[in-house]
């Protein structure tokens, strides 16, 4: 993943994150090979081995230039070509302040799945109001 941090608000549901999936070269990972038919993010508390939430994840189209600029030119005009998702929040994985830990599970239309190496840090404020 291209972003290793992500900070969000304790019960935020918005806003919803977009990341880049990349594989062990930084280069974004084609979501549109070998039939993925959807990916999630699977979160933890640091140092902990429980599963906090399963989070779902949106493929994106457009894929992210070397200047922070994103491209929708084809073929990157369809959805998880250039391995852009956006992350779903749900309730059970925002209402704890804390610092987490994410992977990104891809889910093959045969029931298969293949996970990012890389984790991501998500730090999690508590809502003052």
């Amino acid at each position: 993943m291209a972003d290793d941090l992500i900070n969000h608000v304790q019960n935020d549901l918005r806003p919803k994150r977009v990341v880049t999936l990349v594989d062990e070269n930084d280069v974004p990972v084609d979501l549109t090979v070998g039939g993925v038919s959807y990916v999630q993010m699977h979160m933890r508390e640091k140092g902990d081995d429980v599963l906090k939430a399963t989070v779902p994840c949106s493929m994106l189209s457009g894929i992210v230039q070397p200047d922070g600029t994103v491209s929708y030119a084809p073929p990157y005009d369809v959805g998880g070509k250039g391995g852009r998702v956006q992350i779903e929040w749900i309730a059970d994985a925002v209402d704890t302040a804390g610092t987490f830990e994410g992977e990104f599970e891809l889910v093959f239309g045969d029931g298969s799945t293949q996970t990012t190496y890389k984790t991501t840090t998500i730090t999690i404020r508590d809502d003052i109001g």
